[in-house]
């Protein structure tokens, strides 16, 4: 046991200093005041949206918000087991809110999430490439 102690004491401190920083990460969040806690959840939830919007396009708004919720309980399992569905839901609602806002100032960001965007066809020899929208293909 002395051997293993002073041939790998480098990783012993290393995972020490990780450890302490992580819990001093998470002390830090348990003692910030609710808003900005809520804050920063909204912050994620933002992301979070933009995830779901863009793996599930319009018209799913139910699939988008379980997308949301179980991305919310991978990072936030603590949280979500004391928040009633319905506070999430509206955490979401601002969230979306927020995301709209920024959606609408960043052109890449709107071309990304936008259900109407042009598919391009790959290009081959000798025949005339088309260009249709993804309402063409429904």
């Amino acid at each position: 046991m002395i051997n293993f102690i002073m041939d790998y004491w480098f990783l012993i401190v290393i995972a020490c200093a990780i450890g302490y920083l992580v819990g001093r990460s998470v002390k830090g969040f348990k003692n910030l005041p609710v808003e900005v806690k809520e804050e920063n959840i909204i912050n994620f939830l933002i992301w979070a949206v933009a995830k779901a919007e863009e793996k599930w396009g319009s018209n799913t708004g139910n699939l988008k918000l379980r997308e949301a919720y179980a991305l919310f309980v991978q990072f936030y399992p603590d949280i979500a087991l004391k928040i009633p569905f319905e506070t999430f839901s509206n955490w979401v609602d601002k969230a979306l809110e927020k995301f709209n806002e920024i959606a609408s100032k960043n052109k890449k960001i709107k071309d990304a999430i936008n259900p109407d965007m042009v598919i391009r066809e790959p290009k081959t020899e000798g025949k005339e490439v088309t260009v249709t929208t993804t309402e063409e293909i429904k």
